[in-house]
């Protein structure tokens, strides 16, 4: 028996090749937080500049593991990222959500004429109420149709503007293929 306790050069070489990288792990991770600086950077703008110096130095160390650390993967190709890159925009749709939340909150953004009883919600008072009474104001107005407008646009986009560009782009390249 060798003295490292392998009996196959396949073994050996195993001891002493790198670990594969879990990319699962770092994209969760990058998510986690990139959720978390988004959803709460409204509230709290120290999360901002917290934001970027996580993901300045995530890239230096994911960099410097990737080069140094971690053997070449074959199973990873473009498909994760590019899949990723469809899912930051239902971050950015959290982080407007919640800055909606935020900025229409009374208790923040104290309006002259402003009590902590109109804030707090009677027990039997119906919802549609309440509503009325945080959109009372033309701060809190201007804050929800800012998030509406956006959120429309954005349908808009994905719905008519999208699929025409690629429509355009399809016919283009059959037009290119047919005189080629």
């Amino acid at each position: 028996m060798p003295a490292l306790g392998c009996l196959f050069q396949d073994d050996l070489n195993e001891m002493y090749i790198n670990p594969d990288i879990k990319t699962f792990y770092w994209y969760s991770w990058f998510f986690t937080n990139l959720l978390i600086y988004l959803m709460y950077g409204g509230s709290m703008p120290l999360m901002y500049p917290l934001g970027i110096m996580f993901f300045i130095l995530n890239f230096y160390v994911e960099k410097l593991l990737f080069c140094r650390f971690y053997r070449k993967t074959f199973e990873f190709d473009e498909s994760l990222p590019y899949h990723s890159v469809k899912l930051m925009k239902w971050a950015i749709f959290i982080h407007m959500l919640m800055n909606c939340f935020m900025f229409t909150d009374k208790r923040l953004m104290v309006p002259e004429n402003y009590t902590t009883e109109m804030h707090y919600r009677p027990l039997l008072e119906p919802p549609d109420r309440f509503f009325a009474r945080r959109y009372d104001d033309l701060h809190s107005l201007s804050v929800i149709y800012v998030f509406l407008g956006v959120t429309i646009l954005y349908i808009f986009y994905s719905t008519c503007i999208r699929p025409c560009c690629n429509l355009c782009k399809k016919c283009g390249e059959r037009k290119r293929a047919l005189n080629f």
